[in-house]
């Protein structure tokens, strides 16, 4: 499934790490696309029935009777950055080191199972495409944490496909805003970004932002000005 989307959307596996996937992108766009497609295909698998007697992975419905969960629940973090590219003398196999490739791996853990979770720099990318701003994908504030690894404390947000069923996931916030002291992002103090102000605007309004495995998802970075930004 990896594969063929991937094939679509531009992507190019790096590596695997256990049972997750580092998947490089050309754009910020493609790695969306390929999430959210991900995400939709896997709830049309047909998978083992022995796979779906397992909890996690268990038929679940929404209250109109549509499946909202069925099989594997992936996880899939995403950021945008410039790696620090590597060849191995032996084998000649390319890999992603630096900040932005930990970033995405830790933006996956704070995931849940079938969510997208992107960085405050990724959403930035998402509402400045013309791709989204006409689609009418949402996206959520999830949280904001101080990440192992990370030397900065994170907003995190979670990116929904509203043509995918209801799933309903927890938000999470384990960071005290540094003015007020409120373990979440406070959107009414100073201490908050313009993205983070701009976001909550939107959910105000009802301005939606047309914007188990894991993915980390990266977006290999040449310039923050354009959208054909590499993602992880």
């Amino acid at each position: 499934i990896n594969a063929e989307y991937m094939g679509e959307t531009n992507g190019f596996e790096v590596k695997t790490i256990g049972d997750a996937f580092m998947v490089a992108f050309r754009s910020t766009d493609d790695a969306v696309r390929f999430s959210l497609k991900l995400q939709n295909r896997l709830l049309d698998e047909d998978w083992p029935p022995p796979l779906l007697c397992e909890d996690a992975c268990r038929i679940e419905y929404t209250q109109d009777g549509s499946i909202s969960w069925c099989g594997l629940r992936v996880r899939v973090g995403m950021q945008i950055g410039k790696p620090r590219v590597v060849v191995k003398m032996k084998d000649g196999i390319v890999d992603y080191l630096g900040p932005c490739v930990n970033e995405a791996a830790r933006a996956e853990g704070k995931a849940c199972g079938g969510q997208v979770v992107i960085t405050a720099e990724v959403m930035e990318q998402v509402m400045r495409s013309n791709r989204w701003s006409s689609s009418n994908i949402t996206v959520e504030l999830h949280g904001h944490f101080a990440l192992k690894g990370v030397s900065r404390p994170m907003t995190l947000y979670s990116i929904v496909d509203p043509d995918a069923p209801h799933r309903t996931f927890s938000k999470v916030m384990d960071v005290p805003c540094e003015r007020c002291g409120n373990v979440m992002v406070c959107i009414h103090c100073d201490s908050a970004s313009p993205m983070q102000r701009l976001a909550h605007v939107r959910r105000k309004s009802n301005l939606t932002i047309r914007s188990s495995q894991s993915i980390r998802s990266v977006v290999p970075q040449s310039s923050r000005s354009s959208n054909n930004e590499n993602a992880y």
